[in-house]
């Protein structure tokens, strides 16, 4: 079973490198150039860094460890490094030096030939220091010029953590009955879809904030609950759509299903309300500023529903247990830095992530059910009114329902919000009437409406 596991993890290689070290002369003890040979075994701790140890001849053997940084995937067969190294020897015979320490730190470049060899070549600082017999110290500095090659042991580089990928599968069961393609995950879950929507299989999960909460700002505490199996928007609701369902209104009736333009316009972007929802370019970006009744209304019109909270965290969660956000890891970007989800980063500022308002409906990875933007880009509203405790929840197929509570539940966390905000088990309320920049939706279906 290991076998499959340890050449991934640990993918080791062989190295020879031979050079010179350029020092400065110091009281005639040193020479001015310095050859140097290393010989050792490298091996990979993840897809970025390297660790290598070995011995080195400098005037005198010594041990060796040094990291090999790899900023960059070698998907080329150039690939440029950073390295830092340090050596030391200890010698009771040379009445002369008692220690001696060598530090390098610099930039390297490998070619690989194949799977196996690879030539490479390392220039950069090399700092040298001895302890005499008298207990002085003494320095100097030095540059080295090193070509080297590397024998690949077996394995391979480690890949960086990437969202789970989602494949169509024509030949998924149930796939035949009604002509549609499923969504394959990991390729091991397969996920009916239909005209955009994913079929979500029930099932039953601990609804709750599972990350820390320092400041217990959630105080809603956990609900073990069971939902039955429904139909879910695999986009959040786009302003081409929500044109379109408002050209299908009886005129009458287009101008209150509006989105709020004054709303829209504390954004504080440069573009205006009508470019944003009639301007072709927006197309596929979420529809924001619309009210609970709004987004309501547009489920209605065609046969569907707004989602209730239970099920909007079990779409969020996709089978994972506890966990942060939709995707594994407690962090909103992956090993290489890339963000996974359209929020606020704070550091860089919104447009950190690449966009500094809404982003395209599948700019981001999906989850592994296949949804997008299920945390951050806009917040969604769900069915439930707002309560403080999930305590009022039932077991089976919860929704909370109050007629004198105005304040309905949102999920998701947006384009504004931090990264603690778009976690899946973190929850906020606005009043049904509130028409927010921040706020879109998707809807929901039950199985019983489609006919299956």
């Amino acid at each position: 079973m290991l076998s499959g596991i340890v050449p991934q993890a640990y993918a080791q290689s062989l190295y020879l490198n031979a050079g010179v070290v350029l020092n400065d002369k110091f009281g005639g003890t040193v020479s001015e150039t310095n050859a140097v040979t290393q010989l050792g075994v490298q091996f990979w701790v993840t897809n970025l860094f390297e660790v290598r140890a070995g011995v080195a001849f400098q005037e005198e053997l010594m041990g060796e460890i040094g990291l090999n940084f790899h900023p960059f995937q070698r998907n080329w067969r150039l690939e440029p490094y950073l390295f830092g190294s340090f050596g030391t020897i200890y010698d009771f015979n040379d009445n002369v030096r008692e220690s001696f320490a060598v530090a390098a730190i610099g930039l390297g470049v490998s070619y690989a030939f194949n799977d196996k060899w690879m030539l490479r070549y390392e220039a950069g600082v090399r700092p040298t220091a001895y302890k005499a017999a008298q207990g002085q110290v003494l320095a100097h500095d030095g540059v080295q010029g090193i070509l080297g090659v590397v024998y690949n042991l077996g394995g391979s580089r480690p890949e960086p953590y990437r969202p789970p990928a989602v494949e169509v599968d024509s030949t998924a069961e149930g796939v035949g009955q009604m002509g549609r393609p499923a969504f394959v995950i990991n390729d091991s879950t397969s996920l009916p879809l239909r005209d955009d929507m994913v079929l979500v299989p029930g099932g039953q999960f601990v609804m709750g904030l599972a990350d820390e909460d320092p400041l217990s700002l959630q105080t809603s505490g956990f609900k073990r609950v069971t939902v039955s199996s429904f139909w879910i928007d695999r986009d959040e609701v786009t302003n081409e759509e929500y044109r379109s369902y408002i050209s299908e209104l009886d005129a009458g009736l287009q101008q209150a299903a509006l989105p709020d333009s004054a709303a829209f316009a504390r954004t504080g972007n440069r573009f205006g309300f009508s470019e944003y929802f009639r301007g072709s370019f927006y197309n596929e970006y979420p529809v924001v500023a619309v009210t609970w009744d709004q987004a309501s209304d547009y489920c209605q019109f065609y046969s569907k529903r707004l989602p209730t909270e239970g099920e909007w965290e079990y779409i969020a969660r996709s089978g994972q247990i506890g966990g942060v956000y939709p995707w594994d890891g407690l962090e909103a970007q992956d090993r290489l830095g890339r963000y996974l989800a359209n929020f606020n980063p704070n550091r860089g500022g919104y447009s950190a992530d690449g966009y500094a308002f809404t982003a395209p409906r599948e700019a981001y990875p999906p989850t592994r059910w296949g949804l997008y933007n299920v945390s951050g880009n806009v917040a969604e509203w769900v069915q439930d009114a707002y309560s403080p405790t999930y305590s009022v929840l039932a077991d089976f197929n919860p929704v909370y329902a109050d007629p004198n509570e105005d304040r309905h539940v949102i999920r998701g966390g947006s384009w504004a919000s931090d990264a603690f905000y778009i976690g899946v088990g973190v929850r906020d309320a606005q009043p049904k009437s509130a028409a927010s920049p921040y706020i879109g939706f998707r809807c929901a279906q039950d199985i019983s409406d489609l006919g299956n």
